[in-house]
């Protein structure tokens, strides 16, 4: 999506929200919309007015994970990530961001295992595969981290061109 068209979806969701004020779905996309934005800040609060309403929102906690992780606020992002779960066990995605986490504060074993409980609820989903091996180089595992990249490769063999594309986004917001 480009810039245009995230600015003019977030004037949509404020627009259900106008006429539907506790509608959580909107405020969660927003929050989503947000992210994409690189407005990390504004993402958490919105997707916290999502979960105001609707307490078991588990899209508002993973999406307040990913800005809290990008904030470097990484236990906060492993608090919304076990909300996540708590709510709905099979939500893959949160098990992997709370992986991303647990990596970020050193926390190698643990962010294994919260990969592996990510590729156990869905075999392939590739992101868990490349978040495994970058851990495994963490760890200096080499042999295993490669095993996994391939996977992940196996998976979405567009993978590294689908994170060129978002790196590159990104970098029109700072």
């Amino acid at each position: 999506m480009s810039l245009w068209q995230h600015q003019e979806a977030i004037e949509n969701y404020d627009l259900a929200i106008k006429y539907k004020p506790d509608y959580a779905d909107a405020y969660n996309n927003k929050g989503a919309t947000l992210i994409n934005l690189g407005k990390y800040t504004e993402a958490i609060d919105t997707c916290d007015i999502a979960i105001k309403y609707q307490p078991n929102c588990v899209e508002a906690y993973y999406n307040n994970a990913i800005s809290l992780n990008i904030s470097k606020k990484h236990h906060e992002a492993i608090e919304n990530c076990d909300l996540a779960i708590k709510y709905d066990h099979t939500y893959t995605a949160s098990y992997l961001e709370k992986g991303i986490a647990l990596r970020k504060l050193g926390k190698y074993q643990e962010a294994i295992k919260s990969c592996d409980l990510a590729i156990n609820r869905k075999a392939d989903y590739a992101e868990s595969y490349l978040e495994k091996a970058i851990t495994l180089v963490n760890l200096n595992k080499h042999k295993e981290a490669k095993e996994n990249f391939n996977l992940a490769l196996k998976y979405k063999s567009n993978l590294i061109e689908e994170y060129e594309a978002i790196i590159k986004a990104l970098r029109q917001f700072r």
